[in-house]
């Protein structure tokens, strides 16, 4: 038993002096967790306590002798009271005298009393012992002192910005395989070493600024952060979507609902003549009238039609163009007013957000639906389109069930105009798409 003692009170002794010297290995060895702040001041002072029951164990514990020395003792003198109420020892009731026999049976009535007495006593006086004994017990010690560090650790935030991670920044090769990829995207060459030693320390420069400004709490109510935050959390949601690939069967499926999302529009191809409202002023339409009377029933290359007109600075003849081309070329009036024109001959004037125009319509190719086989990449895009919004809504949706909006009371005078307006359909909760 003082072996056990021994080598208790030695691993005790030892664990104290590890949490005092290096608390976070003791405690990631012991409980599987990192302790930073309070957690880290806690576990040096359970070192040193450790180290104070090691000593005390030792010393206490294995020089001592039994607890209770005299209770051995105790129990041979309250046998000998006890045996003495019947005349002695091997005494029997039935040798004691008639005449004294009722004044034998009261001492034996005391003596039983005094036997149960004696029985409440000496278990009041074992239990309580044994509870002390057990809050001396070096191993209970250990196991409390434990449970609280633990505890410190689990609900007790740490510091900003405190422990000794917080002081390192570790870059990894991966890191720097991407800032290299990044300087050859660039400048299409590999970085030299002094050049790779500046992207380095940008990136130490970028890692520091940040860690210093959550240390300061500079991210709190910004709105630039909480809107770039709010952007990821909907990437990682589309992102979800687009884990999985599509079958050949969903592609072909998609593409038979939704026949219109892949039609092919009319294509046109024309050429036109520019009239500029900078150099011809409000008389722009009209000089684009008068030059249309002169080129009336003229081919689309007739001479005179460059003389007529003005330089433009894109081009003068476009082929198989799609009205959404020419809606951003021109302008959506002109790609309207475009479609519609007949093929063959000067028409016009026709206005668009860069002047007025006189235009000759060669070909119109007809719009189409192109079979699955030509457009399967395209199919993909769409589908992949669609999911990503359906994972992005669904998301939201469980996101905002959570959350309670509280709007404040508006003014007297605007709830007594509410109250006499009929009342609105009620607006579902928007599902935050395009969130920027």
């Amino acid at each position: 038993m003082k072996i056990l003692l021994a080598v208790t009170a030695a691993s005790e002794a030892a664990t104290g002096l590890a949490l005092l010297a290096y608390p976070p290995i003791v405690i990631r060895l012991l409980f599987g967790v990192e302790i930073t702040g309070v957690a880290d001041v806690v576990s040096r002072f359970a070192g040193g306590a450790l180290i104070g029951l090691g000593v005390a164990c030792c010393c206490g514990r294995l020089c001592g002798g039994p607890p209770y020395p005299c209770h051995s003792s105790r129990q041979r003198a309250l046998q000998r009271e006890k045996m003495s109420g019947f005349g002695g020892m091997g005494a029997r009731p039935d040798d004691v005298p008639s005449f004294g026999r009722s004044h034998n049976v009261n001492e034996v009535s005391l003596a039983v009393e005094a036997q149960h007495a004696t029985q409440g006593s000496r278990l009041r006086r074992s239990f309580l012992p044994s509870v002390k004994r057990w809050l001396r017990e070096p191993l209970i010690h250990f196991l409390l002192l434990g449970a609280i560090l633990f505890a410190v650790d689990r609900y007790v935030p740490p510091a900003r910005g405190s422990g000794p991670s917080s002081q390192q920044i570790q870059l990894s090769l991966d890191d720097l395989a991407q800032l290299v990829l990044q300087f050859q995207a660039q400048w299409r060459r590999e970085p030299t070493p002094e050049e790779l030693t500046r992207l380095i320390e940008n990136k130490v420069q970028n890692e520091v600024l940040y860690r210093e400004a959550l240390a300061m709490g500079l991210e709190k109510d910004d709105e630039i952060v909480k809107r770039r935050m709010a952007q990821k959390v909907q990437f990682l949601a589309e992102d979800v979507a687009a884990a999985r690939e599509p079958t050949g069967n969903e592609l072909k499926s998609y593409y038979q609902q939704n026949p219109a999302r892949f039609a092919q529009p009319n294509r046109v191809s024309f050429r036109h003549l520019y009239f500029s409202p900078d150099r011809r002023s409000s008389r722009a339409r009209d000089d684009a009238a008068q030059a249309l009377a002169k080129l009336d029933g003229q081919p689309q290359d007739a001479k005179v039609a460059g003389l007529l007109a003005d330089s433009f600075m894109f081009q003068d003849y476009y082929r198989d163009r799609a009205p959404e081309y020419l809606g951003k070329e021109f302008g959506p009036q002109f790609a309207l007013a475009v479609a519609k024109l007949a093929t063959g001959s000067w028409q016009g004037p026709i206005e668009s957000g860069l002047g007025w125009h006189l235009v000759f319509v060669d070909t119109v190719i007809p719009g189409r639906v192109p079979a699955f086989e030509e457009i399967e990449p395209d199919v993909k895009t769409a589908w992949l389109g669609e999911q990503k919004d359906l994972a992005w809504r669904k998301a939201y949706e469980a996101m905002r069930a959570k959350y309670t909006v509280l709007l404040p009371a508006p003014p007297a005078q605007t709830a007594a105009r509410a109250a006499t307006m009929p009342r609105k359909k009620e607006i579902p909760a928007s599902s935050g798409e395009g969130a920027e």
